[in-house]
């Protein structure tokens, strides 16, 4: 919604939003972000924004940071009041302990007035779209590590070509395939998107960077210069021509690869390779588009398969009611969800007063 807000409003935004916002710019059409706007929201540290103070709290989500936010009011010889905003967050991915160290931290700054809850989950058991081929297979887990696990064990079964797809701002997605693949003895090659985000990341010294011969390639299409009209972006790809993968090595053992893959990289691919498998790692919804359907179809005829391995990014029905109690706030306001009165049904009789 950037678009549609007016050139001269402040943006706060942390670190890792503004980076997986200037990455969708750069390579999936996303908004950009006038950096004459942006004001950096630290981690834990308020903020004095006009009469409030407001601190962003880092938060375990399927996109690199998530925060929750607590605004205060700041009014001299007035008692405080607090408003805590969840975010997009849940309890059941690589970082559980960030949920922990909010509510640590909000004990401490005293009660919360009102909980801007998001209940994104309520109702997708129900209301997710079933498989158009109902022999599909589904990698079932209840949390990132268990579904590294089983795709680390599937690797290990299946000796022909394997495609992954999964958003590169999912982090947390990206590292569960990386440790998956490295485990079954593959190399993880990405894309020139996937790249920048490692890129962007590197600071952190926690994400390895794609090289010639180490667990992460890089396959640059061939007409990545004319591609990318960001001209900084282009330079930086053009210093990894040294190291990226060519096309003649992938096909000549795809046995040894996972490769990241999305329905924009079909003229990469050329044709689909037979017995590939091929992860999706994404809601499952997007497999009833017309591309998706059309690849599936092409697998299928080749002799491969799409598998769904995926764990989702929003708090599960349990794991709300468990954080409405730990917050403990005298208002609850249900966020994101077309049901609200099942989220509140949910943590009834879990605040104060309503």
């Amino acid at each position: 919604l950037l678009p549609f807000t007016k050139p001269d409003i402040p943006v706060y935004a942390t670190k890792g939003t503004n980076q997986m916002v200037l990455a969708g710019c750069l390579f999936a059409g996303g908004p950009a972000l006038d950096m004459r706007r942006h004001r950096k929201l630290p981690h834990a540290e308020a903020v004095t924004i006009g009469r409030f103070r407001v601190t962003a709290f880092p938060v375990d989500h399927s996109v690199y940071g998530a925060a929750a936010i607590l605004v205060e009011t700041n009014k001299p010889d007035t008692a405080t009041q607090r408003l805590l905003y969840s975010g997009d967050l849940r309890l059941h991915g690589r970082k559980p302990g960030m949920a922990r160290d909010l509510l640590n931290a909000i004990r401490h700054k005293g009660p919360i007035d009102t909980l801007l809850m998001e209940g994104t989950s309520l109702g997708f058991p129900d209301e997710a779209p079933k498989p158009r081929l109902s022999d599909r297979p589904v990698l079932h887990a209840a949390d990132e590590y268990e579904l590294e696990e089983k795709i680390a064990s599937r690797l290990s079964d299946h000796d022909g070509p394997v495609l992954a797809h999964f958003s590169p701002q999912n982090v947390d997605r990206l590292v569960t395939f990386f440790k998956a693949t490295v485990r079954s003895g593959r190399q993880l090659v990405v894309d020139p998107y996937t790249a920048f985000v490692l890129h962007l990341l590197r600071s952190t010294g926690r994400y390895p960077q794609p090289t010639a011969d180490g667990p992460i390639r890089l396959l640059l299409p061939s007409d990545y210069d004319k591609r990318m009209k960001y001209r900084p972006v282009r330079r930086h790809l053009a210093g990894y021509a040294g190291v990226a993968i060519a096309r003649e090595e992938l096909d000549r053992s795809p046995d040894r690869f996972v490769t990241l893959f999305r329905p924009s990289m079909r003229r990469d691919f050329g044709a689909l390779s037979p017995n590939a498998l091929l992860f999706h790692s994404a809601y499952a919804g997007y497999l009833d588009s017309h591309d998706w359907q059309a690849i599936e179809t092409q697998l299928g005829e080749l002799g491969g398969q799409v598998v769904q391995a995926h764990v989702g990014g929003h708090i599960r029905r349990d794991d709300i009611r468990e954080f409405v109690v730990a917050v403990s706030a005298r208002d609850v306001i249900p966020v994101h969800t077309f049901r609200s009165r099942e989220l509140l049904t949910t943590v009834s009789g879990s605040s104060r007063n309503r």
